[in-house]
């Protein structure tokens, strides 16, 4: 696991800590965005 993946993957999870405060959909989205970012440098 690269330095920038753990960083995005760090990101992602703070997301979805900040998420479980907030409203649901907001944090879908952005776990979304950042699983779509994951998938894309992993190819």
């Amino acid at each position: 696991m690269s330095l920038l993946e753990r960083k995005t993957a760090c990101l992602c999870f703070s997301f979805i800590h900040l998420c479980s405060k907030d409203s649901f959909s907001f944090c879908a989205k952005w776990r979304l965005r950042f699983y779509y970012i994951m998938l894309i440098m992993h190819l």
